[in-house]
């Protein structure tokens, strides 16, 4: 259940509809306290002595109808005609242009405070009386135009804004601050080399033991992908029962209808196993909630459709690898958190399938270099890219990954590269890299 609240709050948070429909309560409650002022005579005493405040029933009614005709027009066409510019651009930079949008703080605050006032103004006209027992509020009138002078400055600020938003840059950028804001979450600083030898013994110990098990299966009950997962509540079922599990999937990963989502120990009991289901939720789609390989799969998308016959622009595929570039720097800088969780006691209770170092790297590389195969500046950053990462290297893992990607684009060199200058160039390229990645090696590093 505690997974699922918060999924539904992030989901929330990023949504069109949570924070315009706050600011619609929020104008509804002022509607209701600048009436009440009103009603008190708080509005008149202050403001109609002054003679540009001096406005009769008919007044008021003109101008009230004027700001919710003009704002609700003005709200329908500005957004649709933004959504209409927004399926243009994703058609070069991806669908993901369009949740971007949609989570946008700035894009939120202004339809709320469209939304807002047109609905403030409803409320506020429906007030307004003529006759002998005319009631004209005169604060709450002022407050809906202090509003709409509002809401068209910051039609401007909206404009401007989309107008950024739709470029190349802007999306990539913005799509590689999430995934670096993510990095210290799926790479975490490492610990020292003694603490992670005895983790990577313990979890060896606990596979050997594994083997030797005839777990139980608990079967998936519906299909989807895994936007968010809680390891923890698990962790304490298995100490409960003195069992232990082990699951199979990781967000991002996709699920399907009976297949099997964890194996337990036999100790865990028939009635535990909607416990397993709950930690897993399910949607339609990825969810960059926790999935770290979704902002990246988002920048590899972008890249491949810029390196695609229709499209073919290099440069924006060039940018997305610089990105990535100091997405992995990153991971290199930390540590993949322990796949193996253990109680108080030390005693292993759960074992999750978490990214490592080589899946971030073939995540975020591997379709590109294939996509470049006869791309001669793509490839060559390439090379440059991996060479940045040998300044980098810490563990064996590392030097063994950036030399198998190294591999795999001198493999392709002479196949898809007919022009003898451009392999010439891309193998002197590959000689410097080889030599900086076996200088960077940690056993020379040592020996050194």
């Amino acid at each position: 259940m505690l997974s699922h609240l918060r999924y539904f709050k992030y989901q929330a948070l990023n949504s069109f509809w949570f924070t315009p429909s706050l600011m619609w309560l929020f104008a509804l409650f002022m509607a209701g306290m600048t009436l009440w002022a009103d009603h008190a005579g708080i509005g008149a005493a202050f403001l109609s002595p002054l003679p540009f405040f001096d406005v009769d029933a008919d007044g008021a009614r003109a101008i009230l109808s004027t700001i919710a005709g003009s704002l609700i027009t003005v709200t329908s066409l500005v957004f649709s005609l933004t959504l209409v510019t927004l399926t243009m651009a994703s058609s070069q930079l991806g669908p993901r242009l369009i949740g971007k949008f949609i989570s946008d703080r700035l894009v939120q605050f202004t339809l709320g405070s469209y939304v807002s006032t047109f609905s403030y103004a409803l409320i506020v006209l429906r007030s307004v009386a003529g006759g002998e027992e005319a009631f004209v509020p005169v604060l709450s009138l002022h407050f809906a135009i202090l509003g709409t002078l509002f809401c068209f400055g910051l039609l401007i600020a909206f404009i401007h804004h989309v107008a950024i938003i739709i470029q190349a840059d802007w999306v990539i950028f913005s799509v590689a601050d999430d995934l670096l804001n993510a990095m210290p979450r799926a790479f975490p600083e490492e610990s020292d080399a003694e603490s992670r030898s005895a983790a990577r013994a313990r979890q060896e110990e606990t596979l050997k033991a594994l083997s030797d098990l005839a777990p139980l299966a608990v079967k998936a009950e519906k299909s989807g992908y895994v936007q968010t997962l809680s390891p923890g509540p698990l962790a304490e079922l298995a100490e409960k029962r003195g069992s232990f599990i082990r699951l199979l999937y990781r967000p991002g990963h996709y699920i399907v209808a009976g297949s099997t989502l964890a194996y337990c120990g036999t100790a865990i009991e028939e009635s535990d196993y909607e416990k397993v289901r709950a930690a897993f939720v399910l949607g339609p789609k990825r969810s960059a909630a926790q999935d770290i390989e979704f902002a990246v799969t988002a920048l590899v998308e972008i890249a491949l459709r810029a390196l695609s016959p229709g499209i073919n622009d290099p440069r924006t595929a060039i940018a997305c690898i610089d990105w990535l570039t100091a997405a992995a720097a990153r991971a290199m800088q930390g540590e993949a958190p322990p796949p193996l969780l253990c109680d108080k006691e030390n005693t292993p209770r759960l074992w999750r399938d978490i990214v490592s170092f080589e899946g971030f790297i073939d995540c975020a590389f591997n379709e590109i270099r294939q996509a470049a195969r006869d791309n001669v500046a793509v490839t060559l950053r390439l090379i440059e890219t991996i060479t940045r990462l040998g300044e980098f290297i810490r563990t064996d893992e590392h030097w063994q990954v950036l030399s198998a990607q190294a591999n795999k684009i001198e493999s392709s060199l002479e196949t898809y590269f007919a022009e003898s200058s451009d392999t010439d160039d891309l193998l002197q390229r590959l000689s410097e890299l080889r030599k900086s990645l076996e200088a960077a090696r940690p056993a020379h590093k040592h020996l050194g």
